[in-house]
């Protein structure tokens, strides 16, 4: 009889396990408009704010969220941890105070080098000290914020390392939170970001989060003034993490152009033949689904030098939405 309900309580916190999903949302500017892809309007951010705040969201440190996947305990339904990379004064001025009404936790990254070169648009160190002495989270950066890909383990750790060190100087706060420089990242950072004793990694890639997932390559939703309408917003706010298994190319630098993309779909809500993909302007690709659960994308030409992002989306059979996305850089 014990042994019956010992596997029963298993089983329930295994589908509570299953279901425990949270959505990272990322901005950069706010109310800055010159720069329209990494900026969102103060009607946007106040009307997405509003609309978490009225629809009883569960806004969370994004650490607790991550220290509760991590150990296996249900988070509550409807989470959402908010970040903002770069520390550009806009977030100080005027993201901050609508945050404040509705004590919204939220994390900073900050790249050191723009602050302590005190360049123009940026915040400076006193106000990071005082968003951290109220509370908010000071994640790491790096110093530069340079492209980090394709650079040596020494090269990172120095940038990784160098940064903590001044965001500890500058607010007391030990950073265990890093998000990728444009969002780039090679397989040498999960290790050594794990070696250097920090907690997470976010990626810009758009997705949601659950405990099956890679906690140094995490998904975040990049947010600007294009694709911030409160409809779209409310959508990806419904996302669920796609599982897949046994992706190839597993690391984002390409060595071969064009790649050939494969991977297996894990999740047993979702059917294979139901999936499809993306690439960033949403124009449908070529996908190989002649050897299910493997599915395979495949592209008539060479990826363009850069950052090429992949989304792709299923629904399962109660209408639920699933999100898989992918980074190459060429």
């Amino acid at each position: 009889m014990k042994k019956i309900i010992i596997f029963i309580l298993l089983l329930t916190m295994g589908e509570a396990f299953a279901d425990s999903n949270a959505i990272f949302i990322m901005y950069h500017r706010v109310g800055d408009a010159r720069y329209p892809t990494t900026n969102v309007t103060v009607e946007q951010f106040t009307e997405e704010m509003q609309y978490l705040h009225d629809q009883h969201y569960n806004v969370l440190p994004m650490a607790d969220i991550i220290t509760k996947l991590k150990h296996n305990e249900t988070l509550p339904d409807k989470t959402v941890g908010i970040s903002f990379d770069d520390a550009f004064d806009t977030i100080y001025t005027t993201a901050w105070p609508i945050l404040k009404k509705y004590h919204f936790p939220f994390t900073l990254f900050v790249a050191t080098e723009p602050l302590d070169k005190n360049f123009k648009g940026m915040m400076t160190w006193a106000q990071v000290k005082a968003l951290a002495e109220q509370g908010v989270t000071i994640g790491d950066h790096s110093v530069t914020h340079g492209h980090l890909a394709t650079a040596n383990v020494a090269t990172l750790e120095k940038e990784i390392m160098s940064a903590k060190e001044r965001i500890y100087q500058e607010t007391g706060q030990q950073a265990v939170l890093f998000a990728y420089p444009f969002g780039e990242y090679s397989l040498n950072f999960p290790k050594l970001l794990a070696k250097l004793g920090f907690l997470a990694a976010f990626t810009q890639i758009t997705g949601a989060v659950n405990a099956q997932s890679d906690f140094y390559l995490l998904p975040r939703i990049p947010l600007n003034q294009h694709y911030a309408d409160l409809s779209r917003f409310k959508q990806l706010l419904q996302i669920r993490a796609l599982r897949v298994s046994d992706l190839t190319p597993a690391e984002p630098v390409l060595q071969q152009n064009p790649p050939i993309i494969s991977f297996k779909i894990s999740d047993p809500t979702i059917t294979a033949q139901g999936v499809n993909c993306y690439d960033a302007s949403g124009a449908a690709l070529q996908l190989d689904k002649t050897h299910v659960p493997y599915l395979t994308i495949h592209f008539k030409k060479a990826l363009p030098s850069g950052r090429t992002r992949i989304n792709c989306t299923a629904v399962d059979k109660k209408g639920n939405w699933y999100w898989l996305g992918l980074l190459y850089i060429a």
